[in-house]
Formats: structure tokens, sequence, C-alpha cells
């Protein structure tokens, strides 16, 4: 009776973690920073999961254990199963804390294009004012111009700090070997060539 409950609780055991494993090995990093912010929070959910059902394969273990110290006729078999268990259960754990990595990659890069997006958008709005032709047409609407201008040499100024900012993110993210380096570093240069 012991061997029979043994076999179908390893047999549980290893149908959890089957149905696990492919969640766990998912390549999906979303294509955008809420969809990869979102697969983070799902993944922190199966880490919890896979954390709570700890417990459940000890207590097979610790089955295995007594069965094999009280010399079972079937020890070499219930070892193997174990060691099968052990194996699905540590290729879960390692796929786990792989993805995280990934997806805690995936949120910083898709950090980064969204304010690489910012950045192209607010350059966009002030082109018109650049490219304007308007030369005022008195002396107040001449005036006008160059306080706006002012303001705008100042906005530009200011920006440049975010430029940098960028760059340093980039930077950091392709020093570290990020899975997406070549892509930072053509968005950062795009934006420094717009800049």
């Amino acid at each position: 009776l012991q061997l029979y409950e043994y076999y179908r609780d390893v047999e549980d055991e290893l149908s959890w973690l089957h149905d696990k494993l492919p969640v766990a090995t998912s390549t999906d990093l979303g294509a955008s920073l809420t969809q990869a912010q979102n697969l983070l929070k799902k993944h922190t959910a199966l880490e919890s999961e896979i954390a709570a059902h700890e417990p459940l394969l000890a207590k097979v273990s610790q089955t295995a254990g007594k069965m094999s110290e009280q010399g079972h006729y079937a020890t070499k078999d219930v070892q193997r199963r174990l060691e099968d268990l052990n194996a699905t259960a540590n290729q879960l754990r390692q796929a786990a804390e792989a993805r995280r990595t990934r997806l805690l990659d995936a949120v910083e890069s898709q950090t980064f294009y969204s304010e690489v997006a910012e950045a192209e958008s607010w350059m966009s709005e002030k082109v018109p004012a650049l490219s304007s032709s308007e030369l005022g047409k008195d002396e107040d609407s001449v005036h006008l111009l160059q306080k706006k201008l002012k303001a705008l040499e100042l906005d530009i100024d200011n920006f440049q700090k975010t430029i940098r900012e960028l760059g340093k993110l980039s930077q950091g993210l392709v020093k570290r070997g990020h899975f997406d380096s070549d892509n930072i570093q053509q968005q950062q240069q795009s934006i420094e060539r717009k800049y």
C-alpha cells in the first residue's frame, strides 16, 4: 500500500511539474512595457506556486527515504523515480530562474524604448517651432518670437539631460550583455542623431 501511495504521489508531482514547465520555459517577453510587466507579475505568481509546492516534494522525498531505510523490496525503483522527480523539479527551478532574468531584462529594455519614444515625440513637437520661417511683422511680434525662441532654447538645453540619461541606461544594458543590445544601441544612436 505504501508503495502504491508513493507511486501515486510521484506521478501527481511529476504531472504538476510537467504542467508548469511550458510556462517557465516560455520565450514570450512581451512587446511593450505593460506586457512585459504583466508577464513578470504572472511569473512571480508561478514562482510562488513553485515555492509553495516544495513541501510536497520534500514529503515524497521523505517517504522514499523511509522506504529505503526499511529495506523495501522496491527500493531501486523508488530511488529511480525520486531521482526523476528531483531532476524535473530542478529543471523547473532553473527554467523559472532563467525566465525571471529574461523578464527583468525585457522590462528594462521596454522601459528604455518607452523613454526613447517619449523623447522622439518631444523632439517632433519642437521641430515646427525651429523650422518656422516667420520673422515677425513688427517690433512686438519680433520680441514675442525672441521670447519663444529663448524658451525653446532652454527646453532643448534641459532636454539634453534626458538624452544623457538614456545614453547611460543604454550603455549599462549593452555592457551587461542585454539580449537586445544591438537594437538598444541603434535606438540610442538614432535619438542622439535626431537631437
